[in-house]
């Protein structure tokens, strides 16, 4: 569906999809927990966007991104 981006409804913003992908990986140093994470979103760099603000303003889309992170648990 369509979003309206003025008040006198002449402009929409087209629908979009957006393919993102995560792995997580759980394992243990010693007795202490650890997971690691990594993620791409925007996998195929779609240009798009997120959606509008006031009359005329429209937010675009983050390109690919990509995301690693640790979690330790010490307790």
């Amino acid at each position: 569906m369509a979003e309206r981006v003025d008040s006198a409804n002449t402009l929409r913003l087209p629908s979009w999809n957006r393919l993102d992908l995560n792995a997580g990986y759980a394992t243990r140093f010693g007795s202490t927990p650890v997971h690691f994470n990594a993620s791409v979103e925007n996998l195929t760099d779609k240009d798009y966007w997120i959606g509008t603000f006031g009359d005329g303003f429209v937010m675009p889309g983050a390109p690919r991104t990509f995301r690693l992170s640790a979690k330790v648990s010490f307790w």
